[in-house]
């Protein structure tokens, strides 16, 4: 019977957690990064794991929910970049797995992201964001 209830348990926290496609863009250096976010629902972190399509410079991160619920929460993300850059910013989800964020690095250079979209949102995303549009919220302000 405990082996049952653990592996019900077991089974019902590994559905909690995603692993979504992230793209970003970064102003600095004009580039694209594409990579993964893996999301816990259960813990409210995620991991951030993207590469420059460009100069292939590696941009590893965690994101953590502070606020909201539902198909509406956000909160802060903090990249570490191989080029040396630490870009700290806010996130926001648009539904349950999928969302947008921005932040700046330690110069002041923009980088937008979005994850879990779908194709052609991952298009729409490049195509209207390339210009390096800032994402802000109160709490990104404070």
């Amino acid at each position: 019977m405990k082996a049952v209830f653990f592996f019900a348990i077991v089974f019902a926290l590994s559905g909690c957690s995603a692993s979504r496609p992230v793209v970003g863009y970064d102003k600095f250096n004009d580039e694209i990064y594409r990579g993964t976010v893996n999301m816990s629902f259960v813990n409210g972190r995620g991991s951030i794991d993207a590469t420059g399509e460009k100069t292939h410079s590696r941009a590893i991160g965690v994101a953590l929910w502070q606020y909201g619920h539902g198909d509406t929460r956000g909160g802060i993300v903090n990249i570490q970049s191989t080029d040396g850059r630490r870009i700290r910013g806010e996130w926001m989800t648009m539904r349950m797995d999928a969302g947008y964020g921005s932040g700046v690095d330690q110069n002041g250079n923009d980088f937008i992201f979005g994850f879990g979209l779908t194709p052609a949102e991952d298009s729409e995303f490049i195509r209207t964001n390339g210009s390096g549009h800032r994402f802000t919220s109160s709490l990104f302000s404070k």
